[in-house]
């Protein structure tokens, strides 16, 4: 017998699927806006790629920055925090929209790649004249930011031109280890069959928000605003439907971890991990693990943080990541 369904339900359902996908009218913050509006965009190929320089504001002048790398699935945005008092306290700094995140472009069925966005940050340093960096990563930036000193740790041993040197390195909770790395569930719905190409387009601000505040500590004041802002920058240029193929990086660690690890054992570079323990997917013993595979580290453990550092405690952050560089220079 064929389903009948009155206009009255029909309408109802619309209106409440619509509901549930656009409300409510997410507003940016002042914060967020400056942000965009202080940010350029180069080329890259065909996509444009936003990004943050101090130089642009006649500041700070210097070839030696420090990097900015961001990770999964946020933004540059994430160092708003600090950066202002890293380009205060030790000059010129840089910001990248990786491709498929924040303000960049967001092209859809590409193959996103930690190699792809290693290939970014280093055309886009080129193209600003940068030839010496001192990282700061974060999650995903993590896996790039080895990526990069793996492609570092092989021109000097070629004797290559070497076009990007990296002076030093400063690691926040990220997927370091494949083993002791444990995926949100929401992420691996994302790139599980038959979800992989529902789940983004019924992911709504309320399901964002209540999953990313499930992996920040249980003290942090997690803003209704600070949220939207978030949710802003992921879903900008419908990015949310990007989720699944973004998120292929999960097996690139799982192939290519152990070589991303040993290249932070190739040179004396100084490295510093600065790390949240109240953090579901990277659990407290990645600590053990960073100190047993690079001896040299300092580890930094902030008391009641989560993933995100950089955002829940962006004073301890600053002090111990200008510690650090002061320390060496």
């Amino acid at each position: 017998m064929a389903l009948y369904l009155s206009r009255r339900t029909i309408i109802t359902t619309l209106i409440v699927g619509c509901l549930y996908i656009f409300y409510p009218s997410c507003i940016p913050s002042e914060k967020l806006k400056k942000w965009e509006r202080d940010g350029r965009y180069v080329q890259y190929g065909q996509y444009d790629i936003f990004y943050h320089d101090s130089l642009a504001e006649n500041v700070n002048k210097g070839n030696e920055v420090t990097l900015m790398v961001h990770g999964f699935p946020t933004s540059s945005y994430d160092w708003h925090k600090i950066s202002e008092g890293i380009r205060m306290n030790i000059g010129r700094i840089v910001a990248i929209d990786m491709l498929g995140f924040g303000f960049s472009d967001k092209p859809r069925n590409i193959n996103y790649t930690v190699p792809l966005q290693a290939d970014i940050h280093e055309n886009v340093l080129q193209q600003l004249n940068i030839t010496q960096v001192h990282i700061i990563a974060h999650d995903l930036g993590d896996t790039v930011a080895l990526e990069l000193l793996r492609r570092f740790n092989q021109r000097q041993l070629n004797r290559e031109n070497n076009f990007l040197v990296i002076k030093s390195l400063a690691l926040l909770n990220g997927g370091l280890f494949p083993k002791i790395y444990k995926p949100r569930q929401i992420q691996n719905l994302l790139v599980a069959p038959y979800f992989r190409d529902i789940l983004p387009r019924l992911m709504n601000y309320y399901q964002f928000r209540y999953s990313f505040s499930a992996i920040l500590g249980k003290k942090y004041d997690f803003t209704s605003q600070e949220a939207i802002d978030i949710w802003l920058q992921v879903s900008h240029k419908n990015g949310i439907l990007n989720l699944p193929n973004i998120l292929g990086y999960l097996q690139e660690r799982q192939v290519h971890g152990e070589n991303w690890l040993a290249g932070m054992q190739k040179n004396d570079m100084p490295i510093i991990f600065i790390y949240g323990p109240e953090d579901p997917i990277n659990p407290p013993s990645v600590v053990d693990a960073f100190k047993e595979t690079v001896a040299r580290v300092e580890c930094v453990v902030l008391e009641n943080i989560g993933h995100y550092p950089q955002l829940e405690d962006p004073y301890n952050v600053l002090q111990n990541y200008l510690r650090f560089r002061k320390s060496f220079q």
